[in-house]
């Protein structure tokens, strides 16, 4: 993922426990999935259907949790960026991050790796 955005947008870098870098947008988690391809955990309803009728879904995966999983192409990554983001880096031991938290099964850890610009 570090090497699809830029330094404005690093605050957004995270990493799970297995060292997996991926991005935390106010309403999803996005993964590289593969070169082309970004998995979406979308925890927000309404967002999921602004991006649906943004026509920006390839494949959705519905699952017995409480969000969706969602591939997009590794070209829409703005769109998704800029529909909602952080200004900085949420609180970790804040409410919407332990939900967050909660609701992902996984820990979120700090990530601040050296970025080009």
């Amino acid at each position: 993922m570090k090497s699809l955005i830029t330094k404005k947008n690093k605050h957004l870098l995270w990493k799970d426990e297995l060292g997996d870098d991926f991005l935390l947008l106010s309403y999803a988690e996005v993964y590289r999935y593969s070169n082309n391809v970004l998995r979406l955990h979308i925890f927000s309803w309404k967002k999921h259907s602004q991006i649906r009728k943004m026509s920006l879904i390839l494949n959705e995966v519905k699952i017995d949790e409480p969000f969706t999983i969602v591939d997009v192409k590794t070209s829409n990554l703005d769109k998704l960026i800029t529909l909602s983001t952080f200004k900085q880096r949420p609180s970790r031991t804040g409410k919407w991050f332990k939900d967050k938290e909660k609701k992902l099964a996984h820990k979120m850890l700090h990530h601040n790796p050296a970025l080009a610009e």
